[in-house]
């Protein structure tokens, strides 16, 4: 557009609400190598969150800011911190849906015990090793066969 001079103006964009919030956060993304525009990320996203792409574009910026901070504290906890991913992978994956830890330590969860096992401690039928062993020695004991 010009001015009239012939000098180039340059016009803001006509976006829409959503679609500032994702510029903000693509802005604010650090791993700025394979950034592809504004006009084909967002068109990428809208096409991978075709139902809820107004809704998101909210939350992706926050989102940024607490992994920021969390991969921050991660790095001078352990010394070393997973890579950011591309921004094209952060949205379509959904990277920034994953919960962040949180807690004070970064150790993952322990993995849930089996439910079968779960189960049985409630009703107190858990048999300890050494309950076990004084099982197979009594039986041992008591018909002379030796069990493997």
């Amino acid at each position: 557009m010009t001015d009239g001079l012939f000098h180039d103006i340059e016009v803001a964009p006509a976006w829409s609400a959503a679609e500032a919030a994702f510029e903000k956060a693509r802005k604010a993304y650090p791993k700025k190598a394979n950034l592809r525009g504004h006009d084909r990320e967002w068109a990428d996203f809208r096409r991978h969150n075709r139902k809820t792409y107004k809704t998101v574009a909210f939350d992706l910026y926050p989102a940024i800011q607490v992994i920021i901070a969390w991969k921050a504290r991660e790095l001078s906890e352990t010394g070393w911190t997973a890579p950011w991913k591309d921004f094209v992978r952060f949205c379509k994956d959904g990277v920034w849906e994953q919960a962040v830890p949180l807690k004070e330590s970064l150790k993952p969860p322990a993995p849930r015990e089996p439910r079968r096992k779960r189960e049985a401690e409630s009703i107190g039928e858990i048999v300890t090793v050494e309950q076990k062993r004084a099982m197979r020695e009594a039986y041992e004991a008591r018909t002379g066969k030796k069990l493997i």
